[in-house]
């Protein structure tokens, strides 16, 4: 009985110290180039790893279609490194490294489907 408490002892301990975060710790950030492009309140959006961080508001600004404004964030950098508004559409995390970005316009010509408004925003350079 005592091996076996030892045993699940050792295997818990061995478990709690071998999950690290993969968090950006102690990283100060100065949201005040967010603030002024978005403004004052905004929706976030962090990637799994904590290194970037996608920041928007959604402006219903009596339209049809409320617009999105966001701005990617590198957390590391603390800095914008992509701003932009999307008219009818979303923007979202699809990996740690790789956002979805869908920009519809106005009216979709002949042949095209919504598919072909559908880009992949890469964080990493490659």
């Amino acid at each position: 009985m005592k091996n076996y408490l030892l045993l699940i002892g050792f295997i818990l301990a061995t478990t709690i110290i071998s999950c690290k975060s993969s968090k950006v710790d102690n990283v100060t950030t100065d949201l005040s180039e967010v603030q002024e492009y978005l403004g004052e309140t905004f929706d976030s959006f962090s990637n799994k790893s904590g290194t970037f961080t996608l920041y928007s508001v959604t402006t219903d600004n009596a339209t049809v279609h409320p617009r999105v404004k966001y701005a990617l964030f590198n957390v590391t950098e603390n800095k914008i490194v992509q701003k932009g508004v999307i008219r009818q559409g979303y923007i979202k995390w699809i990996s740690d490294s790789e956002l979805e970005k869908m920009d519809l316009p106005g009216v979709i010509q002949d042949g095209q489907t919504q598919s072909d408004f559908i880009k992949t925003i890469k964080t990493t350079q490659e």
